[in-house]
C-alpha cells in the first residue's frame, strides 16, 4: 500500500489512476512540479472563501431591497401621517412633519388623492388652512371626486376657512409682494447642513466661485442661500438662491436658472440612485453631497416662495394687430431681462448691436421685414454673416457652410441647448437649428432659457 503525503490518500499500487495532482505528480516522477501545486489546505480555504463571498453578495443584496423598501414605506407613511395629522387638527404634529421635509402637497393614495388642505378645509379649521397656505399649499388642486379646498369648505359652511382660501387666493392673484428673504429666513433654523448656507453667514469665496461659475447676477440682485456640492468645497457646482432667481449647476453639465416668478411647480424626487430638485419638471439640481432631508425642506422653501408670486394668464386681445403689438412688446421684455444677465464678447443686445455686424447679418441670411425689430445678434464669423438673430417676430440662423435657416417665433414649440464636447447646440422643434464653438457655453445656454421664455408666451 503507498500513502500520498499531501492528500493522504492510500493506493494499493503506484500506477493506480489518482484525482490528486500531488501524488500524480510524486509517483509520476515529477516531484519538481509539486511546489507549484496547491495544497489542500489552500484549495479548502479557496473553496471556502468563494462561498463566502457569495453569502456576502446574496446579503448585501437583500440588504439593499429591505433598506430601499422601508424608506418607501417610510415616505408613503409619514405622507399618511401628514394627512392624519391635518385631520385630526393637530397643527403642531403638522408643523413637525412640514419641518421634516413632508410634502405640504402630498396626495394620500387611500383617499381619492385627498391634500392635507383639503381635508383640514372640510373639517372647518382655519388656523391650520392658513399654516398649509402659508409652507405653499397648492390652492386650486383637485382630488379624484374634482372636489378642491375651497368647495369642501364652501360646502360643510366653514366660514372661516373660506375666508382664509379666499384671501390666500386673492393675495396670490393680486400679486402681493412676495417675502422671498422672510421665507428663506424662517427656513434657514431648520435646514442644518454643512453643505448648505445662508445670508449672511454665506462664505464670501464660495459666493464668489458661484458667481463666476453659473450664477449671473444682476443689478439689484442679493444671494439669500447656497448649496456647495463640490467634494473641494469650492461651490462650483450647487445651487444659488437670490431675491429674484435660482441657479444651479450639475458637474459636467450646463448651468441652468429661473426667474421665480416663472416657477409653477417644485418637487423633490427621491431616486433609488440619485436625487433631483425638479423645478417646471425638469431635474433643476441633482443632489451630490448635501443630505436627502436637508434638500428636501430646502424644495419646500422654494415651493413657499414660488406660491408668493401670482400665476395670472395675460388679457386675450380684442384684435389680431393689438396682439401682435403685445406679443412684440413681451418678446422685448423677456430679452431686455436676460440682457442683464448674458455677458459674453459675441452676444450683443439692443440697442449696441454693432451697426455694420447688423448691415451683415441682415444681408446674408436675416432678410427683415418691414417693421420687424432686431433685438438680440449672436456673432460668430467676427464679421456678422455668420451666426444667431433674434427679432420680435422670428429667428435666424447660419452656420457656414450650411444654408440659413428661419422660423417665426410662434411656430417654435421647443428649444433645447445641447452641450456638446466641441460645439454646442441650441435644437429648435427637435432639430439642429444653430450650431457653434462660440459664444461660451454658459453664455449660449442662458441665451436658450431666453429663446424658450420667450416662445413659451401665448400666442397671438
Amino acid at each position: 500500500m503507498y500513502q500520498c503525503t499531501a492528500c493522504r490518500q492510500t493506493f494499493s499500487a503506484p500506477t493506480e489512476p489518482r484525482s490528486c495532482p500531488h501524488c500524480g505528480a510524486r509517483f509520476g516522477g515529477r516531484r519538481d512540479v509539486t511546489r507549484f501545486l496547491p495544497t489542500p489546505e489552500e484549495e479548502a480555504f479557496k473553496k471556502h472563501a468563494q462561498q463566502a463571498a457569495i453569502w456576502l453578495i446574496i446579503i448585501a443584496v437583500l440588504a439593499a431591497l429591505v433598506y430601499f423598501g422601508i424608506r418607501l414605506k417610510f415616505r408613503v407613511g409619514n405622507e399618511n401621517k401628514l394627512y392624519a395629522a391635518a385631520e385630526a387638527g393637530d397643527t403642531e404634529q403638522v408643523k413637525t412633519l412640514l419641518d421634516e421635509g413632508i410634502d405640504v402637497n402630498a396626495e394620500n393614495a387611500s383617499q381619492g388623492n385627498s391634500t392635507a388642505l383639503m381635508v383640514a378645509a372640510e373639517s372647518g379649521k382655519a388656523d391650520l388652512v392658513r399654516l398649509l397656505v402659508s409652507r405653499g399649499a397648492e390652492l386650486h388642486t383637485a382630488s379624484k371626486d374634482g372636489d378642491t379646498a375651497l368647495g369642501l369648505a364652501w360646502t360643510r359652511g366653514h366660514g372661516e376657512a373660506v375666508k382664509a382660501l379666499l384671501e390666500a387666493d386673492l393675495g396670490r392673484a393680486m400679486g402681493a409682494e412676495p417675502d422671498v428673504e422672510g421665507t428663506v429666513n424662517t427656513y434657514s433654523s431648520r435646514i442644518d447642513d454643512r453643505s448648505i448656507y445662508f445670508h449672511p453667514n454665506i462664505p464670501p469665496g464660495k459666493l464668489k466661485n458661484a458667481v463666476e461659475a453659473y450664477a449671473h447676477l444682476t443689478e439689484g440682485e442679493r444671494p439669500l442661500a447656497l448649496i456647495d456640492d463640490t467634494i473641494m468645497r469650492s461651490a462650483t457646482d450647487g445651487v444659488l438662491l437670490t431675491n429674484k432667481s435660482i441657479y444651479a449647476r450639475n458637474a459636467s453639465q450646463p448651468f441652468r436658472s429661473y426667474f421665480l416668478g416663472s416657477i409653477s411647480s417644485v418637487k423633490f424626487a427621491k431616486g433609488t440612485l440619485t436625487d433631483a430638485l425638479r423645478v417646471n419638471g425638469d431635474d433643476f439640481y441633482v443632489r451630490g453631497i448635501p443630505g436627502p432631508k436637508a434638500v428636501a425642506m430646502f424644495s419646500d422653501m422654494l415651493t413657499a416662495i414660488a406660491s408668493q408670486f401670482p400665476k395670472t394668464a395675460p388679457p386675450q386681445a380684442a384684435s389680431p394687430a393689438p396682439a401682435i403689438a403685445e406679443a412684440a412688446a413681451g418678446v422685448e421684455s423677456i430679452v431686455r431681462s436676460y440682457s442683464a444677465r448674458i455677458r459674453d464678447d459675441y452676444i450683443f443686445f439692443h440697442p449696441n448691436i454693432p451697426p455694420d455686424k447688423l448691415k451683415e447679418a441682415m444681408a446674408s441670411y436675416a432678410p427683415l421685414k418691414e417693421g420687424e425689430r432686431p433685438l438680440a445678434l449672436i456673432d460668430t464669423s467676427g464679421l456678422g454673416t455668420d451666426g444667431f438673430l433674434l427679432s420680435d417676430r422670428s429667428i435666424y440662423a447660419h452656420n457656414a457652410p450650411k444654408s440659413p435657416v428661419s422660423l417665426p417665433l410662434g411656430s417654435v414649440s421647443s428649444v433645447k441647448f445641447d452641450d456638446g464636447w466641441l460645439i454646442d447646440t441650441i435644437q429648435i422643434n427637435g432639430g439642429d437649428f444653430y450650431i457653434a464653438s462660440l459664444p461660451k457655453g454658459k453664455s449660449l445656454a442662458l441665451f436658450t432659457e431666453m429663446l424658450s421664455a420667450v416662445t413659451k408666451r401665448p400666442k397671438p
